[in-house]
């Protein structure tokens, strides 16, 4: 349907054949124009519509991507009601259009953590790699006490060793995210013992050390988002740091190496006619300080041209990550919140928040899908209705994912009064004894005459009642 958004200009003669002979009929050459389906489709994107979306929107990032996103909207097919509801909806999902969402967030409080899934285990034997990777940060995480409960000082290595010889079990989420709340209580997480004589020489265990996990305010960002994205789509292990350097950024918030490649390939053949560097060859993934983790990926989160975090987001809406063969734009084309969620987030993360702002961008207030469903079922083909009412059938189902149902409270109601449009009673010209009527899914249907005999015999009825 968003494909085909104009009816195509022809120019034929009719000709009228009832019971298999060609009636007599003026042929006369009929032209039908252009029309243009839905005249919400052209419409630019405003401040407006994307706070009625995402009403904590900033208006001076979003003033600013809205640059970009208006002046290459259509070819990057943010040209029809529907296409602008959804990237806008899921892009507010992302990023909410604030200036400081333009980089994933680092700071989690341990509970959180559950989003990353098996990388942050509840229960696991802390290993080599977790001991690395928090190595600077042992002593803010455990502490040592004697068997009297008082601290005994150690530095970060010596807890290393500690942590690895006693074969500490832990809550993984524990150690990289926050523990800062109320119910977040210093714990014991291992009591070591030694054996002893006591003073009449018997042999009995006392306490050597315990190993305690301590209540901490600060989220490891860096080593937590390298554990996060650890050894998938190009990124190496947790201790190369790929997961903290190629974590989301821009307003789609584009993750992993292997996308950052896959744009550099895209933007260096399609930079935008505007693009200071159009004529450079730009590779997203490269490294330019390794101690600070900083490289051409940052370009993405850059606050004050935000070019490449716009042409990222459009890039990966229409050629990210496809489900089925059909990537988010397609998907937006269908209406379903369920798979342009899926595509554009690789999962179902913020699942809710996706689904109303959804529902909010297709308001009259925000890009006016239910007037444009209106509209394009007025003046659109037998099959471009179909489309139509196929879509809201659809979506007016419940349809329940991780606990949400997806349906749209407005698309069956809409549905009905679609379909109750009356049919239009027509009599072609030169036909004056054939009257046809043009029904609601747009055949030509003849009205046939009333018999003599029928309409003498109710006469008689009406004067016999008399």
């Amino acid at each position: 349907m968003a494909e085909e958004n104009k009816i195509k200009s022809r120019t034929y003669i009719p000709k009228v054949y009832y019971k298999g002979e060609l009636l007599p009929y003026k042929e006369t050459p009929l032209t039908i124009k252009d029309v243009e389906l839905c005249k919400y489709c052209k419409e630019e994107i405003t401040l407006e519509q994307i706070q009625h979306v995402v009403p904590e929107a900033e208006k001076e990032i979003t003033d600013k991507i809205l640059v970009y996103l208006n002046k290459y909207r259509k070819d990057y097919k943010l040209d029809t009601c529907l296409r602008k509801a959804h990237f806008i909806a899921q892009v507010g999902a992302e990023m909410k259009f604030l200036k400081k969402n333009m980089q994933e967030g680092t700071s989690y409080h341990h509970t959180g953590l559950s989003i990353f899934g098996k990388k942050f285990n509840t229960s696991q034997e802390i290993d080599d790699t977790i001991l690395n990777s928090l190595k600077e940060h042992l002593t803010l995480i455990f502490k040592i006490t004697d068997k009297d409960g008082k601290t005994v000082a150690k530095t970060n290595e010596q807890l290393k060793k500690i942590l690895k010889d006693d074969k500490v079990i832990v809550n993984v989420r524990e150690l990289y995210g926050r523990r800062d709340k109320s119910v977040d209580k210093e714990k014991t997480l291992k009591t070591i013992k030694e054996k002893s004589k006591d003073e009449k020489g018997k042999e009995v265990e006392i306490v050597k050390y315990n190993i305690v996990l301590l209540k901490h305010k600060k989220s490891f960002g860096i080593e937590t988002l390298s554990r996060a994205y650890a050894s998938k789509n190009s990124n190496s292990d947790e201790l190369s740091r790929d997961g903290y350097m190629y974590c989301g950024k821009g307003i789609k918030q584009i993750t992993w190496k292997s996308n950052y490649k896959k744009f550099s390939t895209y933007r260096n053949e399609n930079p935008f006619p505007d693009d200071p560097k159009k004529d450079e060859k730009i590779d997203f993934t490269k490294v330019t300080d390794k101690t600070k983790y900083t490289g051409n990926f940052d370009l993405l989160a850059d606050t004050k041209d935000v070019i490449y975090a716009v042409q990222s987001a459009l890039w990966y809406y229409q050629k990210g990550n496809p489900y089925k063969t059909k990537y988010t734009v397609d998907w937006a084309d269908d209406d379903s919140i369920q798979y342009a969620s899926y595509t554009i987030n690789g999962g179902y993360n913020g699942l809710e928040a996706r689904k109303d702002n959804t529902l909010k961008a297709k308001e009259d207030e925000a890009f006016k899908v239910y007037k444009h469903y209106k509209e394009t079922h007025k003046k659109g083909t037998k099959d471009q209705k179909k489309k139509v009412e196929d879509i809201l059938t659809e979506i007016s189902k419940d349809n329940i994912k991780k606990g949400i149902n997806l349906k749209d409270p407005k698309a069956e109601a809409l549905l009905k009064e679609l379909r109750k449009q009356e049919a239009i009673k027509i009599t072609p010209k030169g036909i004056k004894t054939i009257p046809f009527e043009i029904t609601t899914d747009l055949k030509l249907k003849v009205i046939e005459p009333k018999s003599e005999d029928n309409t003498k015999s109710k006469k008689k009825r009406k004067k016999k009642k008399k």
